[in-house]
């Protein structure tokens, strides 16, 4: 038996007061009225999880009364790692961006795309590919890239921004190629990230795990950014 909030019986009591529940629903009330009469039952909610490559439409089961969306789209890859003294190592990618929104029935249109593959030895890595839900989209991991004689490739790669996300999740750059280990940038939300061997030896760089990939070290490949992923939770 659950707990339900009624009218009070009168002007001695409270407008609002708490009785024990007839039934196994509880009603949302919202500043003592309730809201578009919708009920909602004592199950758990229920999870759809589609890994990338797919795309398709989605549906949710029967008697769903909305459910919530995180969305990911694929990391940027590692750069190849150099031969030169400064740059034996490749910059990490970025980690991609998370896309969150609440919706409700009906039938979504969704691509889930993955990461961005690794440079080969002093070569600029590729991007993430993009991942939509409906009007979402989630913003995708930057390519790793390859230290040359422009400085201004120096630089930690990020994840960039998705559009008509409810919440902003953001990531971490990845670190910047150079003469150091670059690991790939981490997603924040499934928090994995690509670690960059700690050796000059040649070692290719690890792939994302959510996130982007990190760099390789002399001469050697960089790592494959992380697939995207589309996270569904159901509520009835």
């Amino acid at each position: 038996m659950c707990i339900r909030t009624v009218d009070g019986d009168d002007i001695t009591e409270d407008s609002l007061r708490t009785v024990d529940g007839e039934d196994s629903f509880i009603t949302r009330n919202v500043s003592g009225v309730v809201s578009n009469n919708i009920v909602l039952l004592n199950t758990i909610p229920t999870t759809t999880v589609i890994n990338a490559p797919a795309s398709g439409t989605y549906t949710p089961p029967v008697g769903c009364i909305y459910f919530e969306v995180y969305l990911s789209s694929g990391g940027g890859g590692g750069a190849g790692g150099g031969n030169v003294v400064n740059n034996h190592y490749g910059g990490g990618g970025g980690g991609g961006d998370i896309a969150y929104g609440i919706f409700s029935p009906g039938s979504y249109s969704y691509v889930v795309n993955g990461g961005g593959a690794g440079g080969p030895a002093s070569t600029n890595a590729s991007s993430g590919l993009v991942s939509t839900f409906h009007t979402m989209s989630a913003g995708v991991g930057d390519a790793g890239r390859y230290m040359s004689s422009v400085s201004s490739l120096n630089q930690g790669r990020k994840g960039g921004s998705s559009t008509n996300s409810l919440i902003t999740f953001g990531s971490s750059p990845a670190q910047p190629p150079g003469p150091s280990p670059s690991n790939g940038g981490m997603d924040m939300f499934y928090g994995g990230y690509a670690r960059a061997a700690g050796t000059t030896a040649t070692v290719q760089g690890e792939d994302g795990f959510f996130s982007g990939a990190a760099g390789g070290t002399d001469l050697a490949q960089g790592g494959d950014g992380g697939a995207g992923k589309l996270l569904i939770i159901e509520y009835y």
